[in-house]
C-alpha cells in the first residue's frame, strides 16, 4: 500500500518550482551556459539573438550583414536572396560583383568607358581615364587618340608628323600621307607635319571630321558643308556642294557620305576612282586609286584601280571598313577583321582578335581592340607596326 506523500514535502517542492521561474525572468542565463535562454540565445554569435536571426547556426548571415553574391542565402535576414536583390539593372553584375551603379543598366565591368562625360562607365574606380579610344595611319607612321585628348604617334617622324604640338587636346583625328591634323575641344582644326600646298592651314569653322590625305586635307563642318585645302591639281579639294556625314581624303582623290547616304567622289578619275556606285551606304573609305563603301545591308562595294584584287572585297556582311595605299581591311559582326589587296608586307594578314577601330596606313594598318589597346599589322621599316601603350 502506497503511503501519501507529506504536506512538508509537497510545500517544499511547490516553494522550489516558483522560485526557479523567478529566477528565470530576472536571469536570462539562470544556468550559466553562456547562451541565455528562450528567444535571447545567441547560438552562432554573430551578436543577435535567435529572435532578431533568420539563421542562428550561421554566424555570417545576420540583420545588416554584407552581401554576398552566388551563395543564394539572404545573408541580411531582409527576406531576399542577396544576387538577386542587388542586380537592380539587370546588367549581369551586382555591386558585389564589380557594378558601381546598380540603378544604371550601362554602367558595368565590361562597358566601354566614354570620353568626356565625368562618369566611371566601366566601374574600375577612374573616371575619362587615359584609354585609347580612336587610331588612324599615314604613310609610315600612325597615331592614336586617348579618352583624355591626348594624342600619341609613332613611326616615321622625318617632317615632323609625330611630334603632336604640346599641350594641345583633341577630339578627333586624320593621319594623312605627311601631315596630321587633329579636331579641338572647341572645333578647330590644329595641323602639323609636311605642309605642302598649305594642307595644313585649316579654314576657320567648327568642324565634326576631318581626313588628311596626300598633301591636302578635308573636314566636316557642324552645319554638313565640307572644306578642303591644300594640293588641289587633280581637282582633290574642289570640295562638293551640300550636307555630308563623312569626308575622305586619298591620293589624288575624295570620297564624301551624304547625309541622305548617297556617296559623292570628286578629283583624278584616271582609274574610275571617283566613279562611286548608287545606293545607300553608311561609310567610305578612300585608298591610293580606288575606294570602298559600305551599303546600308552591311555589303562592300569597291571602284578603280584593280591591279592587287583591292576592289574584290570579301562578301561577309562588314560594321566598318578602312583602306590602304593597296589594300582594305574589314570588320564583321564581331568585330574580326578581314584584309585583301596587297599583301607583300603583311598588310592583308591581320590578327584574329576582335576589334573596334582601324587605321589604314600606306602598307600597314592599326586597330584598337576591345580593351582598347593597340595592335598593328604590315610594315614596321619605322615602327609604325610598334604601337605605345597606356
Amino acid at each position: 500500500m502506497r503511503r501519501g506523500t507529506p504536506m512538508g514535502i509537497l510545500l517544499a517542492a511547490i516553494t522550489a518550482v516558483i522560485a526557479c521561474q523567478g529566477m528565470v525572468e530576472d536571469d536570462p542565463d539562470a544556468d550559466d551556459d553562456q547562451t541565455g535562454d528562450s528567444g535571447t540565445d545567441d547560438g552562432d554569435g554573430d551578436g543577435f539573438p535567435a529572435s532578431e536571426d533568420c539563421d542562428d547556426t550561421d554566424a555570417a548571415v545576420y540583420p545588416g550583414a554584407d552581401p554576398v553574391c552566388d551563395n543564394a542565402l539572404d545573408n541580411d535576414c531582409d527576406q531576399l536572396v542577396d544576387p538577386n536583390e542587388f542586380d537592380a539593372d539587370y546588367d549581369g553584375f551586382s555591386p558585389c560583383e564589380g557594378d558601381c551603379d546598380d540603378d544604371d543598366v550601362d554602367l558595368s565591368p565590361i562597358a566601354e568607358e566614354v570620353c568626356h562625360d565625368g562618369i566611371d562607365n566601366d566601374c574600375d574606380g577612374q573616371t575619362d581615364e587615359p584609354i585609347f579610344v580612336a587610331v588612324d595611319s599615314g604613310r609610315d607612321f600612325s597615331c592614336a587618340l586617348d579618352c583624355q585628348g591626348t594624342m600619341t604617334c609613332w613611326g616615321d617622324n622625318s617632317d615632323g608628323q609625330t611630334d603632336v604640338p604640346a599641350g594641345e587636346t583633341f577630339v578627333g583625328l586624320g593621319a594623312g600621307k605627311h601631315h596630321v591634323c587633329g579636331i579641338r575641344p572647341d572645333g578647330s582644326i590644329l595641323c602639323w607635319g609636311r605642309c605642302h600646298g598649305g594642307s595644313c592651314d585649316a579654314p576657320e569653322g567648327t568642324y565634326t571630321q576631318v581626313a588628311a590625305g596626300f598633301d591636302y586635307t578635308c573636314g566636316v563642318l557642324v552645319d554638313g558643308a565640307i572644306n578642303c585645302w591644300g594640293v588641289n591639281d587633280f581637282g582633290q579639294a574642289t570640295f562638293q556642294s551640300g550636307a555630308f556625314e563623312q569626308a575622305t581624303a586619298g591620293y589624288y582623290h575624295s570620297c564624301a557620305l551624304a547625309t541622305e547616304g548617297t556617296i559623292q567622289c570628286w578629283g583624278d578619275n584616271s582609274m574610275g576612282s571617283t566613279d562611286a556606285p548608287t545606293g545607300l551606304f553608311t561609310q567610305v573609305s578612300t585608298g591610293e586609286r580606288f575606294a570602298c563603301g559600305l551599303r546600308d545591308d552591311g555589303s562592300i562595294a569597291c571602284w578603280g584601280e584593280s591591279l592587287l584584287g583591292d576592289i574584290e572585297p570579301p562578301t561577309t556582311d562588314a560594321i566598318l571598313i578602312e583602306l590602304g595605299a593597296d589594300s582594305a581591311c574589314m570588320l564583321d559582326d564581331l568585330g574580326y577583321p578581314t584584309c585583301w589587296g596587297a599583301e607583300g608586307a603583311g598588310q592583308s594578314a591581320p590578327p584574329q582578335t576582335r576589334l573596334r577601330d582601324l587605321g589604314g596606313g600606306h602598307d600597314h594598318t592599326c586597330g584598337l581592340d576591345l580593351a582598347n589597346a593597340l595592335t598593328c599589322w604590315g610594315s614596321n621599316s619605322q615602327g609604325q607596326c610598334t604601337p605605345p601603350t597606356l
